[in-house]
């Protein structure tokens, strides 16, 4: 029993001396975001979101566009030229009510429609709604919608980056915990390897029993195993912080095995915002609200009767109308009065009416999501100071458990203490260090949600 401790004491002493430190290097956590930040796809779409914001924008903006439109009609029989009627003319609406229309016509022929002026003319034209459309019409909902949708977009745009940079942080917090574990767990396996050569000696001499050595073997197994799972864990994690890595070709990598997290990574406290009135989330409700008004105030416009004045003013032999005195406008003008109005106005009624409701679900909504982000917000906080509590607490333990541990061993090299109740002190720190990385990461880990809640990612 003796001889085969010797060897497997020897085994591990040979174990211990071929180690040999890798070189590695350093990827810092501003380096790690700023490559998301760089080259993640994610970015890029929400690029895409906002320019689409801007899309509808001059989507709505081509509503006011000028409308050039001509058109030729002849007909000739039996060798008859019954008519000809050609018009070139252009119409153009604006940001108000009112649109406009200018244009040049000639007709000729023997039978040309008596309501048609023979001959070369021009005309200036206006179309005005009296009723509805007057105070707002589709055109002009369209364009203020698309240009709150810019504003949406942007919001858009933001909340996505805040999503992806609060994705990413957590990962390499669970990369930079998951190593100081393995490392933490490297330094005790090789300290009780050291134990162990040092005891060999003291085991050849007969100065220790069989026993201490089994003890010592076994607290070194019992590392051993947890290495393994750490090692599985921090390569894992590892796994994680790469779905995040992508080059400026836009291809994925892993990230190697030669870089290592850093072992200075800190996140600073955020700065509170004083309240969560202007959070992006918020401002999301307000523009739908801003969209959902636009459409009441047009359903309301619906609940009116159309009346719609057109008038025309002519000039003719290429004189324009309005500028020419030898044709007057009040000789030389056309009017139309346009009615139409439903009877009962149930679809506007029932339009406006639904707009109404979403107002209202909107706006509860936006009551519900305010308060819920300040009872988040309280929570993380009572949460963030409690871990910091209990890391200080974990602090002076910790330096309670390394008196302890000194202590037994100085008793345990004058033979006063067993191997057994050195090997637990030193469990026992080892435990309070692991439960001590294990808190800081969840501190960092809220750190990063209220950073997150206070748009600090952006």
């Amino acid at each position: 029993m003796k001889s085969y401790c010797c060897l497997l004491l020897f085994l591990l002493n040979f174990s211990l001396r071929i180690e040999s430190a890798n070189d590695s290097m350093i990827l810092t956590y501003h380096q790690f975001i700023e490559q998301v930040k760089a080259f993640h796809p994610v970015i890029s779409q929400s690029k895409l979101i906002a320019a689409n914001g801007q899309i509808s924008l001059l989507k709505a903006k081509s509503f006011v566009d000028p409308i050039l439109a001509s058109s030729y009609e002849t007909k000739m029989f039996k060798d008859i030229d019954y008519y000809q009627y050609k018009e070139l003319g252009m119409k153009w609406n604006t940001n108000s009510p009112v649109s406009f229309s200018t244009g040049i016509a000639n007709n000729q022929g023997e039978n040309i429609n008596p309501e048609f002026s023979r001959g070369t003319f021009t005309y200036l034209g206006v179309e005005i709604p009296l009723l509805k459309g007057l105070r707002i019409d589709q055109r002009r909902a369209a364009l203020a919608q698309a240009r709150t949708l810019v504003d949406q977009s942007l919001i858009e745009q933001k909340t996505i980056i805040n999503d992806l940079i609060l994705d990413a942080t957590q990962a390499y917090i669970e990369w930079y915990t998951s190593y100081q574990l393995l490392e933490l767990i490297n330094s005790y396996k090789k300290n009780v390897s050291q134990r162990l050569f040092l005891l060999r000696n003291a085991l050849v001499q007969g100065d220790k029993a069989v026993s201490d050595t089994v003890e010592l073997y076994t607290q070194w197994q019992q590392f051993e195993l947890q290495r393994v799972t750490a090692e599985l864990k921090y390569t894992q994690a590892t796994f994680v912080l790469s779905s995040f890595l992508w080059d400026e070709k836009q291809t994925p990598y892993v990230l190697s095995d030669s870089y290592q997290p850093d072992t200075g990574f800190s996140l600073d406290p955020p700065d509170k915002l004083n309240a969560f009135d202007q959070h992006i989330h918020i401002l999301n409700y307000d523009n739908k609200l801003k969209i959902l008004d636009v459409d009441k105030k047009l359903k309301q416009e619906y609940m009116l009767p159309g009346l719609t004045l057109q008038g025309k003013a002519y000039g003719f032999q290429n004189k324009l109308p309005l500028v020419s005195a030898q044709y007057p406008i009040d000789q030389n003008y056309s009017i139309a009065l346009n009615f139409k109005t439903p009877i009962f106005f149930k679809e506007a009624k029932a339009d406006l009416l639904s707009v109404r409701n979403k107002i209202e679900q909107v706006t509860l909504d936006r009551i519900q999501k305010l308060r819920d982000l300040r009872l988040k917000s309280s929570s993380l906080e009572a949460e963030k100071n409690m871990l910091s509590d209990q890391i200080n607490t974990l602090t002076q333990i910790k330096q309670n458990l390394e008196l302890l541990l000194k202590f037994e061993l100085l008793r345990f090299e004058q033979g006063e203490t067993s191997l057994f109740l050195v090997n637990s002190r030193e469990y026992k720190l080892y435990e309070n260090e692991e439960k001590k990385i294990q808190l800081t990461g969840k501190y960092f880990s809220v750190l990063s949600k209220l950073k997150w809640l206070y748009l600090e990612f952006i």
